[in-house]
């Protein structure tokens, strides 16, 4: 009766006057939002499924909207968790900024601030913390979790191929801790992104930078009084009264009830184009690993992105196209296939623009390296402007630990050579020369077509790649991005630059399936056990559900990687 009732048509949504539009961050926020009508739903996980992600695209959309919007009288942050990235929430935070130039007002509140929580709390007109509650500031490290120990123990010996000496994805399979290259471009990129982060705060709280560095580098705010004491908190106070305080900014009675607005109704009550123009910019959104064929939905997938690079060329109306990507890379085979059909929209004389996320690094930059012009934000983790190979023999492995062995009948000198990761045989010098040449080739390849995109020689690449990690402030001097900004910058600008600036309609690709359509085909039995399996465990793991997929990675990779050299949580 339920499930009837949900799937009997989307409600109509409608903004009551006088409304506050309440925001917070708790489910996953990817760069193109996924609808499921279920999920609200207290339904068990294969019927009610994961829940709905909130697009970034919608969430800016829907500020721009509610900036104007006469119905919308002040914004309500209510912040713990954010489950975003440093970029998406720098895209958020510019967002409520270009809102609160309305003079409409913003306020935030929490009960337990995390960094990221924290620093987009920083820009609301007043900030409250519950007087029992907790701020973390602390700056930033990365961990790496290196496995060369387990594979001893386990006799699985790997056997890695690479070039440049700050390709780095392979060390934890060689070393037991970082080289002296990787822990400089790790503490490069980090004090990057920090000292972003904390011009930002200094500005929003109207403090000395030293001061809010001081703060941060001690950890002075360890009880909510010290939050208070040091101004990176207005006032503690319980909800309830952060609520009558809205009641007098919105002209209500102690009594009256508060009409809030939630963000996720408020992005299905939809930013309507009702623009008929005949001139598209195809947006396409690239997120996740780079691999083979048609993909699950979860990544960049060659076969399917191919096809939809290809629509795009077939359709007459697209006259520019931005490339969103975030993406830390993955094939080489596979970007390689990407890189050559948006080089045919190019050649099309389309102009094509990347506009990069959190990550856009190794196959995520190489994808975008032939744009017309790249934006990144300052903390867009780039470059990585690498190759590997990685390969493992797993011999000793079977028959010790397993007591599994092999026998080999060769007809031909290399018949037995390997074409996956798994190794069941003695990986020999001269195989792996040829891994090498293989790998050689890769990259200098990358090398020429980052030189032809960026107008550079290929001398002058190689001194900034050898799979060194920039962060997008650092490849804007170094040649590898051209403009700071954000999606909608790019957007801006290449309508300009393609005559259409006051006569376009976006178009975003990949199309998001209906979501009844994606309901109906599970309860037929599409998505199988193993999809099932993937919702619960990540709503076990939660947020170390990221290690898992990176193992997974590492078992379903093609033997050429063009991918960032590690995964780092900073929270």
């Amino acid at each position: 009766m339920v499930v009837g009732a949900a799937m009997s048509g989307k409600e109509e949504v409608s903004i009551s006057p006088n409304s506050i539009l309440y925001a917070d961050f708790k489910t996953p926020i990817k760069e193109q939002g996924t609808k499921n009508p279920l999920a609200d739903l207290d339904l068990p996980i294969p019927l009610g499924g994961s829940a709905s992600t909130m697009g970034l695209n919608n969430i800016v959309d829907a500020f721009e909207k509610a900036k104007t919007d006469d119905n919308i009288k002040g914004l309500y942050l209510d912040l713990g968790g954010i489950s975003a990235g440093w970029t998406q929430i720098e895209d958020i935070r510019n967002a409520i900024l270009d809102f609160k130039e309305s003079g409409k007002f913003v306020t935030a509140y929490g009960e337990v601030y995390t960094q990221k929580a924290y620093y987009l709390a920083s820009i609301a007109d007043e900030v409250y913390m519950h007087p029992s509650g907790s701020i973390l500031l602390k700056g930033f490290g990365g961990e790496l979790t290196f496995f060369k120990g387990m594979l001893d123990k386990l006799e699985i010996e790997p056997e890695i191929v690479y070039v440049g000496k700050y390709k780095s994805a392979t060390e934890p399979f060689r070393f037991t801790q970082m080289s002296d290259e990787n822990r400089e471009q790790v503490k490069t990129f980090l004090t990057d992104i920090y000292d972003v982060i904390l011009t930002n705060l200094a500005e929003a709280r109207n403090l000395p930078r030293e001061t809010v560095h001081d703060i941060i580098n001690e950890l002075k705010v360890r009880l909510p009084e010290q939050a208070v004491e040091h101004k990176m908190i207005d006032q503690l106070s319980y909800e309830s009264a952060v609520f009558d305080i809205l009641r007098e900014k919105t002209g209500l009675e102690e009594d009256d009830k508060l009409k809030f607005t939630t963000l996720g109704k408020y992005i299905d009550a939809g930013v309507k184009d009702d623009s008929r123009s005949k001139n598209k910019v195809a947006v396409v959104y690239a997120e996740g690993s780079i691999v083979d064929g048609m993909g699950d939905g979860e990544n960049i997938a060659s076969e399917r992105y191919a096809k939809i690079l290809r629509k795009i060329q077939r359709d007459k109306k697209v006259k520019a196209v931005v490339l969103r990507v975030n993406s830390g890379g993955g094939s080489a085979l596979a970007s390689d296939v990407i890189w050559d059909e948006i080089n045919q929209i190019k050649e099309m004389g389309i102009p094509v623009y990347t506009s990069m996320g959190d990550v856009a690094a190794s196959g995520g930059y190489y994808i975008a390296a032939n744009s017309d012009k790249i934006y990144a934000q300052e903390n867009t983790i780039t470059g990585s402007i690498g190759v590997f190979g990685l390969l493992a023999d797993a011999d000793k492995f079977y028959e010790n630990k397993l007591g599994i062995t092999f026998d080999t009948v060769k007809v031909t000198k290399f018949s037995d050579f390997p074409t996956s990761p798994l190794m069941t045989n003695n990986f020999t010098a001269a195989e792996r020369n040829i891994v090498q040449d293989v790998i050689d080739k890769i990259y200098a390849d990358f090398l020429i077509k980052v030189g032809d995109g960026r107008d550079m020689d290929t001398s002058a690449v190689h001194e900034i790649a050898q799979g060194r990690v920039w962060t997008g402030k650092r490849a804007k001097t170094l040649g590898l991005v051209d403009e700071l900004g954000s999606l909608d910058a790019a957007i801006a600008d290449i309508t300009g630059v393609a005559g259409i600036a006051d006569d376009y309609r976006l178009s975003e690709y990949p199309k998001q399936k209906d979501p009844f359509e994606e309901f109906l085909t599970q309860l037929q039995g599409g998505g199988g056990d193993e999809e099932v399996a993937r919702r619960m465990l990540r709503k076990k793991l939660g947020h170390h559900f990221a290690y898992l997929e990176e193992i997974e990675k590492l078992i379903e990779m093609h033997p050429y990687q063009m991918r960032m050299p590690f995964y780092i949580n900073m929270d």
